[in-house]
C-alpha cells in the first residue's frame, strides 16, 4: 500500500511543516522580523471622560464582564463629579511613577513625596501617581491603583483639595481604562 500525498493547503509533492525534509516551521522562516508586543497607552483626560460619557449611554448588560453594576456605577461616579471625580488639573506639577514597586514600598514613597511638597511648596500643587492599570498583577487587578489611592487619601485627607477616583475604579468589561491619578494638595 503507498503513501498518500497530500494536497490542497501543503501541495502535493510538497512536505508539511513538522516533517523533517521541511526544515523549520513557516513561524520561524522570518525569525529577524519583530514579535508583535501589546499596545499601551495612556488616556488623555478629555478622551476618558468622552468614552465614559459614551459609555454611559450603552445597555451594561449587553457588555461582558464580571460585575456589570460596579462597572455601571464607576462610570456614572467619575461622571456625576464631586469629591472622588477626576481633578480637572491639567499638566501635574509634579509626577511619580510607582511601576514596580510593592504596595509597600509605593506608599513609603507616595507619602514620603507629598509630606516634602507639603512642606516645601506654597499654594496648590497637582501631583500626578502613576500606579499602572495592573496587568501584570493577576486576577486581583491592580494592587497599587486600589492600595495607594486609598492611602493617600486617608493619609492626607485634610491636605487634599481634590483627587481623582481610584484608577482600579474605573474600568469598563473588567478593564481599567487609566493606570494613574492626580492628587490636588493645599501647602501651607
Amino acid at each position: 500500500m503507498g503513501r498518500k500525498r497530500r494536497s490542497g493547503k501543503y501541495g502535493a509533492g510538497k512536505a508539511k511543516s513538522g516533517d523533517s525534509s521541511s526544515g523549520s516551521h513557516p513561524s520561524q522562516r522570518h525569525s529577524s522580523r519583530p514579535k508583535p508586543s501589546a499596545l499601551s497607552f495612556e488616556i488623555s483626560e478629555e478622551a476618558d471622560r468622552a468614552f465614559l460619557e459614551a459609555m454611559a449611554g450603552l445597555d451594561p448588560s449587553k457588555i461582558p464582564g464580571k460585575d456589570l453594576q460596579a462597572d455601571e456605577d464607576a462610570m456614572r461616579s467619575a461622571l456625576a463629579g464631586g469629591a472622588r471625580s477626576r481633578a480637572k488639573t491639567g499638566s501635574p506639577d509634579i509626577t511619580l511613577d510607582l511601576h514596580g514597586y510593592t504596595l509597600s514600598e509605593a506608599n513609603d514613597i507616595v507619602g514620603n513625596k507629598i509630606s516634602e511638597i507639603l512642606v516645601s511648596k506654597a499654594g496648590v500643587v497637582t501631583l500626578r501617581v502613576i500606579t499602572g492599570k495592573g496587568h501584570h498583577s493577576g486576577a486581583g487587578g491592580s494592587v497599587l491603583a486600589k492600595g495607594v489611592h486609598s492611602y493617600v487619601e486617608q493619609r492626607f485627607r485634610k491636605s487634599i483639595e481634590r483627587i481623582d477616583s481610584a484608577p482600579a475604579d474605573v474600568i469598563v468589561g473588567n478593564l481599567p481604562i487609566r493606570g494613574h491619578f492626580d492628587v490636588v494638595l493645599r501647602c501651607l
